[in-house]
């Protein structure tokens, strides 16, 4: 009879025991996804980061200037763009209501012509898996050359963006 409540005992010993040892498991599961998802944000903010500051930088000195940012893309990013303000018709010199031959939006990307008086700002956009944009507002008004959106951008790759000034007194990006 003394054998059978020892053995009782250590029964439900076991059985919290292996209930504890579960909840242990999935906070330390859910702790670690977490962990990762907040490491690969911040790496993606330091690279936004250091990236607009040498835009900034290009764009203080003046033109002629050109400027390398070291960035380095995690997994989950998906996209890298420019996200342009367009002047409105009021704001563009010699629009009388119709916006200019070179002065239009278009897409809802809201992608400007390139034309330097028909961006009012730009900002580096970043897309990443979670759905998540970040968003870097910048002094300079951007562009990326045609068809080059995802060219600069390489995941897991530690690698230079290239900041340099058109001769339409914009800031251009390219790898």
């Amino acid at each position: 009879m003394k054998v059978e409540k020892t053995a009782q005992a250590s029964m439900e010993y076991l059985m919290v025991s292996v209930f504890a040892m579960v909840i242990v498991i999935v906070l330390f599961s859910a702790s670690l996804a977490t962990t990762s998802q907040n490491i690969s944000t911040q790496q993606a903010g330091e690279s936004l980061d250091n990236l607009v500051q040498t835009i900034n930088l290009v764009y203080a000195m003046g033109p002629g200037n050109v400027q390398f940012a070291e960035v380095s893309w995690p997994g989950e990013v998906t996209g890298i763009s420019i996200y342009s303000l367009c002047k409105t018709n009021a704001e563009m010199i010699g629009c009388d209501g119709a916006q200019g031959a070179n002065c239009n939006c278009s897409g809802a990307g809201k992608q400007c012509s390139n034309g330097d008086d028909c961006i009012k700002s730009s900002a580096v956009k970043v897309i990443e898996i979670s759905g998540n944009e970040l968003l870097y507002p910048t002094k300079a008004r951007l562009i990326i050359p045609d068809g080059t959106d995802t060219a600069i951008l390489i995941n897991n790759f530690r690698y230079k963006i290239k900041v340099s000034w058109t001769d339409r007194k914009l800031i251009r990006l390219e790898k």
